[in-house]
């Protein structure tokens, strides 16, 4: 986790930035994310929209908003950031870890579904991050990752 810091900085591992953001943009946000689970649940042939029954892992998940999300979708939702702003989302009843995704400090095959929305595009070793995540998978569990077009 040092070597995070280092490469990011302080400023990176506290977003005091993310307090700027305003309801339309994290409203933005979950639509964004919504259509990302419709269109995988067309592939997969499973309604990832409904997570009654399941267990979900939000890596990278920042505030917890979308890991909120997850749980109002019926999912018992999990979240994880380096930054220690995740520290402000435990006010819910929600389970939020401080960890870096690298070494995450879960069981395996505990997850039906995982999820990494533009997070791997900020990892030393992206390779090595998806062998772990997909560890964290019961057999037949999903994971999605989502990266920015213009990165590795």
């Amino acid at each position: 986790m040092e070597d995070m810091r280092e490469r990011y900085g302080l400023g990176y591992f506290t977003r005091t930035e993310y307090f700027s953001y305003r309801f339309r943009t994290w409203s933005a946000m979950i639509r964004f994310y919504e259509d990302i689970l419709k269109r995988a649940s067309s592939v997969v042939v499973v309604n990832l929209l409904r997570g009654r029954g399941r267990r979900m892992l939000d890596i990278g998940c920042a505030l917890g908003i979308i890991t909120q999300w997850f749980s109002s979708l019926g999912y018992e939702a999990v979240g994880l950031d380096i930054s220690e702003v995740v520290h402000l989302a435990k006010s819910s009843k929600l389970e939020f870890v401080l960890s870096d995704a690298l070494s995450p400090p879960l069981h395996p095959s505990s997850f039906d579904l995982v999820v990494a929305f533009f997070v791997i595009e900020h990892l030393t070793d992206p390779i090595r991050f998806v062998l772990i995540t997909r560890e964290l998978l019961k057999d037949e569990g999903f994971l999605i990752i989502t990266t920015d077009s213009g990165t590795r």
